[in-house]
């Protein structure tokens, strides 16, 4: 039978902590893939409101935008510039009426 040293532990230790990085960094990877796909379907849908959404509807989109990210000014031109192109095209008159009202 092989006699265990202390350095062939070491090494078996430090082995150990190598396989465990990456699996936490595999673990990291599919939780940003997970919440990278929900943002994007979180977009699809506000673009779809908004695209649906009368004038007024669209003010209250934009305002929300500068109350809730007035100091982010990365997040607030990106938002801004969204509903900018949406608006160029499609103007609030091409919006879609209301759906009927949902009840979750």
């Amino acid at each position: 039978m092989a006699k265990t040293t202390p350095k062939t532990l070491e090494q078996k230790i430090s082995e150990t902590k190598a396989r465990l990085q990456m699996m936490e960094n595999k673990l990291s990877e599919t939780k940003r893939k997970e919440r990278n796909s929900q943002l994007i379907a979180a977009g699809i849908l506000v673009e779809q409101m908004f695209k649906n959404d009368n004038s007024r509807e669209r003010e209250e989109w934009i305002y929300a935008t500068e109350f809730h990210f007035k100091n982010n000014p990365n997040i607030h031109q990106r938002l801004i510039s969204m509903f900018q192109r949406l608006q160029d095209d499609y103007p609030a008159s091409m919006a879609s009426p209301p759906p009927p009202e949902v009840i979750l």
